[in-house]
C-alpha cells in the first residue's frame, strides 16, 4: 500500500464525505499522498455545501450518514452536474441502494471494510480520466482564447483596412473630374479593401493637365502603404516641377527616391505619367513598364493601341536608371476620341474556365460590344461590360482611367452644362443650380423647386446620417433643342442595424437603386411632375440616376 515519496501528486481537488472519524482519517491520509487537496464533510448536507463552494474534481462518499444521506447528496449534485466523478464507499448491502446509485452514474462502488488495493486501482483509473478531462478543458479554454483573440485581431485588421482605404480614397482624386477643357473618369476597384494602384489628374496651369497611373507590385496592406508613399512623392515632384512638367525628369527623381527609401525588398512600380496640352491637343508621356495607351474613336467605333518599345523599365528595377526624352511618346487627341490608361488588372482578369481576357480581346470588346451611354461614365460602363461578360476583376487591383475633351463633337448638341459636387456633409443650400436653370428655361418657379428638392433629398438622414454617407456629382445639361437632362452619380455605403458597414467579400456594399428610388418618392420629387423618365443604373460602387426635366409642368 505505501506509495513512492517521489510520485507526483495529481492536481485534483477531492471531497471526502464520511461520518466515521476513523475511516475519514485513514482515507484522507491515503488521498493526500495522491491528490493536492482533500476537503472533508461529516454528512450529506455539509458535503453538498462543500461541493457548491469548493467545486471539487472527485467526490468520495459513504451512503448512510446522519441528516442527509450520501444518495440524497448525490441526487442534488446530479441536478447540477452530470459529469463529476463519484465513488461510493459503504458497508450497506441493500441491493436497492446500489440500483439507485447506478441511476446516478456512479464511477465506482467500494465495500467496507475498504480493500486499499482495490481502492488504489479505482483511484488510478479515475484520476487518469480526470487528468485527461482537465487537459481537454485547458485545451478548449486555450482554443477559445485563441479564437477570441483571432476574432479580435480580425476585427482590428478589418478596422485598420477600412481606415487605410479611407486614407487611400482621401489621397486619390474623385472618380470624376469635370472641367471646361478636359474630363477624367475612373473605375477603380482594389482586389482587397486596399490596393497598390495609384492615379491622379489635375491642371498644372491654364493650358496643361498632368495625369499618372501606377501599379505597385504585390497586394494588400503592404502594397497599399507603398502606394500611399509613392503617390505623395509623385505629387510632391509635380508641384516642385511646375509649371514645366517634364515626365522624364520626374520619373528619374521618383525612381531615385523610391529605390533609396521605400523599394528595399524587390518592390517596384509600373507607371505611366504624362501631360495634355489643351492648346495643341498633344499628349506627351512615358510608360515605365506600364501597359500601352488605348485610343477609342467613337465615330468609327474603333480602338487601337499606341504601341511602342519606349520606356520599358519600371520604377524600382534599377536604382541609377535615368529616364530621358527618348523614352517619351507623343500623339494628338482628336474629336470623338477617348483615351484609356489602365493597370494590368484590366486585361489579366479571367473567366471561370481560366481563359484570360488579354489585350487583343480587350480591343475586340471595345470595337464591337460596348454600348457607351454617357461620355462621363465611359470607364465605369467599360468595367461593367467586362464583368457582365463573365470576367472576374477581383483577382487583381482594377483601375481604368479615361479622358476626353468635352467640347469635341462627342458632346454635340449640348448648349451648356452645370455640374456640382455632392459632398459628404452637404447642407441645405450647397447645390445652387436655380440661376442656371432659370437662365436656360425662363421658369423661375421650376428652377427654385428643383434646387430646393435636390438639397432636401441629399441632406436627409438617409444620405447624411451619423452612420451613413454619400458623395457624388450632379450634372445638368441643356441641349440646343431646349431639352434639359439631369444626371446624378452617387457613391454611398449602407450600414447594418448596428451602424457597421456590410462587406461583400472585401468591398463595402453600396446603397441599392431601390433604396435611393424610395428617397426620391419620399420627398415627392417625382410627383411634382418635372422629373420624367427617371432611370437607375449601377456602375460598380456608383449609382447613376438619369432623368429629363420638364420645366413647363404645372407646379
Amino acid at each position: 500500500m505505501p506509495e513512492s515519496k517521489n510520485k507526483q501528486k495529481s492536481n485534483c481537488k477531492v471531497l471526502l464525505c464520511e461520518d466515521s472519524d476513523n475511516t475519514l482519517f485513514s482515507l484522507k491520509n491515503i488521498l493526500l499522498r495522491r491528490f493536492t487537496e482533500v476537503i472533508t464533510a461529516a454528512d450529506g448536507s455539509a458535503g453538498f455545501q462543500k461541493y457548491k463552494s469548493e467545486k471539487p474534481d472527485l467526490i468520495i462518499t459513504d451512503i448512510r450518514m446522519p441528516h442527509v444521506s450520501g444518495l440524497e447528496m448525490i441526487k442534488k449534485i446530479r441536478e447540477e452536474d452530470n459529469y463529476i466523478k463519484i465513488i461510493i464507499i459503504s458497508a450497506h448491502k441493500d441491493i436497492n441502494y446500489f440500483m439507485e446509485a447506478i441511476d446516478f452514474h456512479i464511477s465506482a462502488f467500494i465495500s467496507k471494510p475498504v480493500d486499499f488495493k482495490v481502492f488504489e486501482n479505482h483511484l488510478n483509473e479515475i484520476s487518469a480520466d480526470i487528468l485527461l478531462q482537465q487537459r481537454i478543458k485547458v485545451a478548449e479554454e486555450k482554443q477559445l482564447a485563441i479564437s477570441m483573440q483571432q476574432e479580435k485581431m480580425l476585427l482590428e485588421i478589418k478596422q485598420d483596412l477600412a481606415l487605410a482605404r479611407t486614407v487611400q480614397e482621401y489621397l486619390l482624386p474623385e472618380w470624376l473630374l469635370i472641367s471646361d477643357d478636359l474630363i477624367f473618369s475612373t473605375a477603380y476597384i482594389p482586389s482587397l479593401d486596399v490596393g497598390g494602384d495609384l492615379f491622379g489628374y489635375y491642371p498644372v496651369d491654364k493650358d496643361t493637365f498632368v495625369f499618372y497611373l501606377g501599379d505597385v507590385s504585390g497586394h494588400g496592406l503592404k502594397a497599399a502603404m507603398l502606394m500611399m508613399a509613392a503617390n505623395s512623392t509623385i505629387n510632391m515632384l509635380i508641384d516642385q516641377a511646375k509649371p514645366e512638367i517634364n515626365p522624364a525628369q520626374i520619373l528619374t527623381r521618383l525612381n531615385k527616391i523610391l529605390c533609396q527609401y521605400l523599394f528595399i525588398n524587390n518592390n517596384y512600380m509600373t507607371i505611366i505619367l504624362g501631360t495634355v496640352n489643351l492648346i495643341t491637343n498633344e499628349i506627351r508621356y512615358i510608360r515605365a513598364g506600364h501597359p500601352e495607351i488605348i485610343v477609342f474613336d467613337h465615330q468609327e467605333v474603333k480602338a487601337r493601341l499606341i504601341d511602342n518599345d519606349k520606356g520599358n523599365i519600371p520604377v524600382g528595377w534599377m536604382p541609377n536608371h535615368i529616364y530621358t526624352e527618348t523614352d517619351e511618346n507623343r500623339f494628338y487627341i482628336k474629336d470623338n476620341q477617348t483615351i484609356f490608361i489602365y493597370t494590368d488588372g484590366l486585361f489579366e482578369c479571367t473567366r471561370s474556365d481560366n481563359s484570360r481576357l488579354g489585350q487583343e480581346a480587350l480591343l475586340i470588346e471595345l470595337n464591337d460590344k460596348i454600348p457607351f451611354t454617357h461620355p462621363f461614365t465611359t470607364s465605369l460602363e467599360f468595367m461593367e461590360h467586362i464583368k457582365k461578360s463573365g470576367y472576374d476583376i477581383s483577382q487583381d487591383d482594377f483601375t481604368l482611367v479615361s479622358f476626353f475633351k468635352p467640347k469635341s463633337s462627342s458632346m454635340k448638341g449640348i448648349k451648356e452644362y452645370y455640374q456640382a459636387d455632392i459632398p459628404e456633409d452637404l447642407e441645405l443650400e450647397d447645390i445652387q443650380c436655380s440661376d442656371f436653370l432659370y437662365q436656360y428655361t425662363n421658369n423661375h418657379e421650376f428652377a427654385q423647386a428643383f434646387e430646393r428638392d435636390i438639397n432636401q433629398l441629399f441632406s436627409s438622414d438617409t444620405f447624411q446620417g451619423e452612420s451613413n454617407f454619400i458623395s457624388g456629382f450632379i450634372l445638368l445639361q441643356v441641349f440646343d433643342n431646349g431639352k434639359v437632362e439631369c444626371h446624378f452619380w452617387l457613391k454611398s455605403y449602407n450600414p447594418d442595424e448596428n451602424g457597421t458597414y456590410r462587406y461583400d467579400q472585401y468591398h463595402l456594399q453600396p446603397l441599392t437603386k431601390d433604396q435611393i428610388a424610395l428617397q426620391f418618392d419620399a420627398l415627392d420629387i417625382k410627383s411634382n411632375g418635372y422629373l420624367k423618365n427617371v432611370k437607375f443604373k449601377t456602375l460598380g460602387e456608383i449609382l447613376q440616376v438619369s432623368c429629363l426635366l420638364d420645366p413647363d409642368q404645372d407646379q
